[in-house]
């Protein structure tokens, strides 16, 4: 067992729970051991014993289930991220929006929420077909992924749509941080066989009130100061507190 102990990439648990079923011939051991070289052995163990019930040793079982973790996980990734941005998609982000939404309430934090659409989105579909369409908006999810804290939340919620959930953000520094998204899609343009595609953003802004009951309080919110952004001419940043 210590041999195969320094083939894992935490040898110290693996040993103590190697010990911990040897001091204990009741305890049924089942878990799953990664490896330094990346793969992922299976751990069965069960005791054994005589006809008398006399405890006779442990038996150990291990098989190799990389492949089934590595479908596993593309499976999950399936179904917590949008197929053609790579971004969290609509059912992942609400979940992982209740979370922090409960996490803003439980410590009385800020919590800010972003609806942004692009502008005009169908012209690029239809000047430049679809397959374009889809390169600028995977161009405009690297864009805000780019300038985005690893704590915000950017998710696609359907077509042209997104939005961020940003913890610990006020109104001041979300508008500031839609200001910034909103001109990394202005500029540059994204190019495509030889052609600049343009486009822009409008975004609404607002935060999550104390009496909100749901994540889509604040959203309706930050929906409607979107619309607001499209009535006043589109390509710009508008907040509803």
């Amino acid at each position: 067992m210590e041999t195969i102990s320094r083939l894992t990439k935490d040898p110290v648990g693996f040993m103590r729970g190697v010990e911990n079923v040897r001091r204990n011939p009741e305890v049924h051991d089942h878990c799953h051991i990664e490896l330094n070289d990346g793969r992922t052995i299976e751990r069965l163990s069960n005791g054994l014993y005589g006809a008398a019930n006399d405890y006779l040793g442990r038996v150990w079982f291990f098989r190799d289930v990389t492949e089934n973790k590595q479908t596993e996980a593309a499976l999950q990734d399936l179904a917590w991220h949008d197929p053609l941005t790579g971004i969290m998609n609509r059912s992942h982000f609400f979940d992982r929006a209740d979370e922090e939404l409960m996490r803003a309430a439980r410590y009385q934090r800020p919590l800010a929420i972003l609806m942004l659409d692009l502008d005009h989105f169908k012209q690029i579909n239809d000047s430049y077909g679809h397959a374009a369409g889809d390169q600028v908006l995977l161009s405009v999810c690297e864009r805000w992924r780019n300038s985005l804290r690893s704590v915000d939340l950017l998710a696609r919620l359907g077509g042209e749509e997104f939005v961020v959930l940003m913890p610990e953000t006020g109104v001041e520094g979300a508008t500031v941080a839609a200001e910034r998204l909103r001109m990394t899609v202005a500029e540059p343009a994204v190019s495509l066989n030889g052609k600049e595609i343009r486009c822009t953003v409008s975004i609404g802004v607002s935060i999550m009130h104390d009496e909100d009951h749901s994540i889509d309080d604040a959203l309706h919110r930050a929906d409607n100061a979107l619309y607001r952004a499209k009535g006043d001419g589109r390509n710009r940043v508008e907040s509803m507190p």
